[in-house]
């Protein structure tokens, strides 16, 4: 398995170029990894999820597979997998028994190394500025964006505003677990 972080996509690119890339997990954090790829110029061809309802449907304009299709698949064809779930451990250990080439980057989201890299705070005020915008561009539901602007507001200024409330409309995966939005309401 190999890791795909910021800092290094741009000399894995031609690499993951020369085979199909799909994304396992085509929730809130797959979304968010695939407008993070189509910005280095790297077109996703296919989704895997387990959820049977996502599966035979289009995400992001790309076929949403089983992970029986993804075994089809790699039989026929080399194929890149990109993790982009928070399963990481269940998912790993059905890969493993697939021939794929697969590379780990939801740690961009959760390893503290990348993303306080990332989000370093030893920049000038506009680089600051500009990273929370890129983490922000990066989000896909506006739950999860919501939540972000709350964040930046309360780093930026050191005050918790009492217009806080974060209402979970919907039940779409978002990149923060729901005990972490029902916290800041409190």
């Amino acid at each position: 398995m190999k890791q795909l972080t910021y800092d290094n996509i741009s000399s894995l690119k031609e690499e993951l170029k020369r085979n199909p890339i799909g994304l396992y997990g085509a929730g809130g954090c797959g979304k968010s990894i695939f407008k993070f790829l189509d910005g280095f110029g790297l077109n996703v061809s296919f989704f895997v999820d387990d959820d049977p309802l996502k599966r035979g449907t289009e995400i992001m304009g790309v076929e949403c597979i089983s992970f029986e299709d993804l075994k089809t698949k790699a039989g026929a064809e080399s194929v890149n997998i990109i993790l982009s779930s928070m399963y990481v451990k269940p998912i790993l250990k059905k890969l493993r028994t697939v021939p794929v080439e697969i590379y780990e980057m939801y740690s961009i989201w959760t390893d503290n190394n990348d993303f306080d890299r990332l989000m370093s705070m030893k920049q000038s005020r506009e680089s600051w500025h500009e990273k929370w915008t890129r983490v922000r561009d990066w989000l896909s539901d506006d739950e999860s964006k919501a939540i972000w602007d709350l964040l930046e507001h309360v780093e930026s200024t050191r005050e918790i505003p009492n217009e806080r409330f974060i209402e979970l409309a919907s039940d779409e995966d978002h990149y923060f677990v729901k005990p972490v939005p029902r916290l800041l309401n409190n």
